[in-house]
């Protein structure tokens, strides 16, 4: 009878603890041009250090879009990387993904070069 005193108070921990939201990881869309054109076909790489093998990477489709999930909170490197019959065309950039709660989308515009 003298712990009741304790229970408005496990029950006002709990529902607080249960709101809290989770943080979510970030999902990228890679646009990928040239010469004002969709780039259908590149390939998109993404790296966590330019010293080491990328950790994921998908082709472009006809509308040049690359699409990436599952990004966690970080600092990324993205190559974008287009064969030719008289080379190859690329472009560098760099992204961050922060931590968020909720919707955690990102959009980046490539040009090859």
């Amino acid at each position: 009878m003298r712990k009741l005193w304790m229970m408005p108070i496990l029950l006002l921990v709990t529902i607080l603890a249960g709101c809290q939201k989770e943080k979510t990881d970030g999902e990228l869309l890679v646009e990928v041009s040239y010469q004002n054109s969709p780039a259908g076909n590149a390939t998109v790489y993404i790296y966590t250090d330019t010293l080491l093998p990328p950790i994921q990477q998908e082709r472009t489709d006809v509308a040049g879009e690359a699409y990436f999930t599952r990004l966690s909170p970080q600092h990324y490197y993205v190559l974008a990387k287009e064969h030719t019959g008289s080379g190859i065309r690329s472009a560098w950039q760099e992204i961050t993904i922060y931590p968020r709660t909720g919707n955690n989308f990102y959009t980046l515009s490539m040009i090859l070069e």
